[in-house]
């Protein structure tokens, strides 16, 4: 999506979220945060509450409003009927959390089922209290208005998109030589997006990213010198992550979140930390790209962050 979407209504709102997600949410709280001009800056989401503490789970949604300058908020949220009075409780916790804040929320929307209303609407005509049949949102023409390619039915289906597969490539037991890194790094620069001049096989790519000199040159060139591939990349690093065992994982998968968040899917970046993290718990990096992602930066401070770093810094001596 390159330029900021508007959204008119519930309705809209509703069509929307799957698209700002990537996938269609279920038993959640969602927060948009919408700029002065209406444009939407950042969406934000969260299980329903299962615990006591609805203000510890209200404040995990405050990054999205901090980081985004002077914003109010729409909130959603998406669960089965016997759930309503849960969400009801959501909805109120978090309404108060953000109305101290300073923050309006402009409306409220509860999907209930296959049917939807927005509670802050008292117009029986437009909101009625049975709500309107979720089979009138228009998803499809939402997605094609934002430059959506698909939508996952569930945040599952993105999970399983990494999942492990039944057979893992085992990478050599050394690293690439460190006298030879400039051709490492373009080896897996070239498995990455597909130079078949450079590119190495799978087995030596997940090898070589074990030195974090090459994996951080890899990542620079990547950000400065192929952005148009990213999305090649992108496919290339989900392989090695579903393949790599868990030795080596953290190192693709972490690179993998990085490009995803940088493409602007923030539901695919958070798993890729997850998977990185499941596997090496204190993975710098992985480390680093989750209190990114909790804290509700956006992309653009990655890019301005390294504006100033060589490619020198990264490669390192030798």
């Amino acid at each position: 999506m390159s330029e900021p979407i508007r959204l008119r209504g519930p309705h809209e709102v509703l069509a929307a979220i799957p698209s700002l997600l990537g996938f269609r949410p279920q038993g959640s709280v969602v927060l948009l945060a919408i700029r002065p001009d209406g444009a939407v800056a950042c969406a934000a989401r969260a299980d329903l509450s299962d615990g006591p503490d609805l203000e510890e789970w209200s404040l995990s949604f405050l990054p999205a409003i901090e980081h985004s300058g002077e914003v109010h908020a729409i909130l959603a949220g998406f669960a089965v009927p016997q759930d309503d009075e849960r969400l009801a409780a959501c909805f109120a916790a978090l309404t108060s959390v953000l109305r101290r804040r300073g923050c309006v929320v402009l409306d409220t929307i509860a999907v209930l089922g296959g049917r939807w209303r927005s509670i802050t609407c008292r117009d029986a005509e437009c909101c009625p209290r049975e709500g309107w049949p979720v089979e009138t949102l228009d998803e499809d023409f939402m997605r094609v208005r934002m430059g959506v390619p698909s939508v996952a039915a569930n945040r599952q289906e993105l999970v399983d998109e990494l999942a492990s597969a039944t057979r893992t490539i085992v990478p050599p037991e050394q690293a690439m030589a460190l006298h030879d890194r400039d051709a490492a790094i373009g080896g897996v620069l070239g498995f990455l997006i597909g130079d078949p001049c450079e590119s190495w096989s799978m087995a030596d790519a997940l090898g070589a990213l074990r030195d974090v000199r090459i994996r951080d040159t890899v990542l620079w060139d990547l950000m400065h010198e192929h952005v148009e591939r990213w999305p090649d990349a992108a496919r290339q690093l989900t392989t090695l992550v579903r393949t790599a065992p868990d030795e080596v994982l953290a190192s693709p998968a972490t690179l993998l979140a990085v490009l995803r968040w940088q493409m602007g899917d923030g539901a695919r970046a958070r798993i890729a930390v997850e998977r990185a993290l499941g596997a090496c718990p204190d993975y710098g990096l992985a480390l680093l790209m989750e209190g990114l992602l909790d804290h509700g930066q956006p992309p653009w401070t990655w890019r301005a962050a390294l504006a100033e770093l060589p490619r020198s810094a990264c490669r390192g001596a030798g």
